[in-house]
């Protein structure tokens, strides 16, 4: 199981701002998820690493065909 970061953890471990990976994630270009709106995101590593590389993350398209089947 991946680890799950902060925004600030998540920006320590891409060498990106925080207003970057907050941005990401507002936008939904970094997949993470909030437990109630406006709350602190919760970002797993390897969502991270995926969003650095370009490629596209399985935890994010298994939520997507969650969402499609309820």
């Amino acid at each position: 199981m991946s680890a799950r970061l902060t925004v600030r953890e998540a920006a320590a471990y891409a060498k990106r701002s925080e207003d970057w990976i907050l941005k990401a994630c507002q936008s939904g270009a970094l997949f993470a998820t909030q437990r109630v709106k406006g709350g602190k995101w919760s970002i797993r590593e390897e969502s991270v690493d995926h969003w650095l590389d370009g490629t596209s993350d399985p935890a994010r398209a298994a939520v997507e065909q969650l969402a499609q089947s309820a």
